[in-house]
């Protein structure tokens, strides 16, 4: 059960993970989620925004939810690859996204997204569920 949930549309969106972060602390903000949920939920945001820019573009949008304990973040594509993480290497400039969703989120996972009428899939979505922090 959620209490409150938002989305937006990024099909269009010039610089993606920018618009997402602005995005997801105004409504965490509105929703007066403790700052520590919320430096993760940005963190969180970005990298799950960039790699779908860099593995599955375009992005279609985002999600946030709030139900009594977490936050939920969902991004949508149009791949219908599964994202697995890997060790990182911390010499590279990339590839540390989804070891730090690991480290930040009690779970991550992703779903096939189905087309409405077809039931074939259409894409996917990742998430990443954050425990809501009782630190401000």
């Amino acid at each position: 059960m959620h209490i409150s949930a938002a989305e937006l549309d990024l099909r269009a969106a010039r610089r993606p993970p920018l618009q997402a972060r602005r995005w997801c602390m105004t409504v965490l903000e509105s929703w007066n989620i403790p700052t520590t949920t919320c430096d993760d939920a940005i963190l969180a945001t970005s990298e799950l925004v960039s790699n779908a820019i860099l593995h599955a573009p375009p992005v279609q949008h985002m999600r946030l939810v709030l139900t009594q304990s977490h936050v939920v973040l969902e991004v949508v594509d149009s791949s219908l690859e599964q994202p697995h993480a890997k060790p990182p290497d911390f010499a590279a400039e990339s590839g540390r996204g989804l070891f730090l969703i690991e480290r930040i989120a009690e779970r991550w996972g992703s779903d096939a997204v189905l087309d409405r009428f077809t039931q074939r899939p259409t894409g996917k979505v990742v998430w990443c569920l954050l425990r809501l922090s009782d630190l401000g």
